[in-house]
C-alpha cells in the first residue's frame, strides 16, 4: 500500500492504538484478555521515558480498514508497534531468563506489533517492522528480542521469514532474537 505514513506516536492515536492491539489480538488464535495491553494506555511511559520508540502506521483514506471506519475523528491507524531498551524490560523482572542478551545496553525488546486484521498480509507489518528496526539502530541498539505466543503461528512465520531466530520457547511463549544491520 503506497497510501500509509509510518510515524511517530502521539497522544490523540491512544484510542486508535488499543483498538488496533485488540482487535489483532482478538483475530488472532491467542487466549486474549483485554486486560493483557493496558499498558497500551501509558505510552509515554512504557516506551518514551526508558528511551524507546513506539510506531503508528496510518492510512491516508481512513475507510481502508474496519478498524477506522467507525472512528473517523481519530487519526486513521492501521498499524502499531514500538521498542524498549532491554535494560528497561529487566526491571520488571525479577528473575530474568539467563539465555536474554547479556548487554542490556545494546539491546531492545520489539514489542506491541500489531496490523488490523482486514490489511493484515499487504506488506504493512514488514515496512512497520523495518522501520522499528532502523530507528533502534539510529538510537544505538545492535539487537533486538521480542516474544509471542506460541499459538500465534502466523506471527511466529511473520518473525522468522525477517531474519528473528527463536531463542527460547517457554509457558506458551516463544522468545526470537536478531541482529540488527
Amino acid at each position: 500500500m503506497d497510501d500509509l505514513v509510518i510515524r511517530r506516536f502521539t497522544i490523540p492515536d491512544t484510542d486508535p492504538v488499543w483498538r488496533v492491539h485488540d482487535r489483532a489480538l482478538r483475530a488472532s488464535a491467542m487466549d486474549y484478555d483485554p486486560e493483557y495491553n493496558r499498558y497500551l494506555r501509558h505510552l509515554e511511559r512504557e516506551f518514551f521515558e526508558p528511551g524507546g520508540w513506539f510506531t503508528v502506521v496510518e492510512a491516508a483514506d481512513s475507510s481502508v480498514a474496519t478498524t477506522t471506519r467507525d472512528h473517523a475523528d481519530e487519526p486513521p491507524v492501521v498499524a502499531i508497534g514500538g521498542f524498549q531498551p532491554l535494560a528497561y524490560v529487566r526491571e520488571d523482572s525479577a528473575n530474568p531468563p539467563s539465555w536474554l542478551p547479556a548487554d542490556e545496553t545494546e539491546t531492545c525488546r520489539v514489542r506491541s506489533v500489531a496490523v488490523a486484521p482486514d490489511l493484515q498480509g499487504e506488506g504493512i507489518g514488514t515496512a512497520l517492522l523495518a522501520r522499528l528496526e532502523q530507528r533502534a539502530v539510529e538510537r544505538g541498539f545492535e539487537y533486538t528480542v521480542l516474544q509471542t505466543d506460541t499459538a500465534m503461528d502466523q506471527a511466529c512465520r511473520f518473525y522468522e521469514r525477517r531474519g528473528y531466530a527463536s531463542l527460547a520457547e517457554t509457558d506458551g511463549e516463544r522468545w526470537y532474537g536478531k541482529r540488527l544491520d
